[in-house]
């Protein structure tokens, strides 16, 4: 279901209104705190059970893709926590003497501090820029 300029995307409830930000960061970190949990639990389960006696290096050998899923959660969780807190702090407002990183190294290129709140920003090639000014 598209609405609007290429690439905005409707989601029902908000009527062509801009999505907040926590609409997609709050989930992500949600999701990310669960996987880093779970990693962590099963990693250290395995942890005991080698220490205790319980299992031993030639049974979590033998059932390495079980053991494995641990570390593959825990990774997706850190590199998802990651990935959503790139995300609030690239989209989050800008306060008076606070700036992100991202818009802190582009505000001495642009002369601007934040995007227009009127959409994408696309990038245009200086060649098509000229092409467009002459008409071409």
């Amino acid at each position: 279901m598209r609405s609007g300029a290429a690439g905005d995307v409707a989601v029902p409830g908000l009527a062509g209104r801009r999505v907040p930000p926590a609409l997609a960061f709050v989930p992500a970190g949600v999701t990310a705190v669960a996987l880093i949990a779970y990693g962590l639990i099963g990693i250290g389960m395995l942890a005991g059970a080698l220490a205790t006696g319980a299992t031993t290096w030639a049974e979590l050998r033998a059932g390495w893709a079980e053991a494995g899923t641990e570390l593959v959660f825990l990774a997706w969780g850190v590199t998802l926590a990651v990935a959503a807190t790139g995300y609030h702090r690239t989209t989050r407002p800008v306060t008076a003497g606070h700036r992100t990183p991202v818009v802190a190294a582009c505000a001495g290129r642009t002369g601007r501090h934040r995007r227009p709140s009127g959409g994408r920003k696309s990038f245009r090639p200086s060649w098509i820029l000229t092409l467009q000014r002459e008409g071409g």
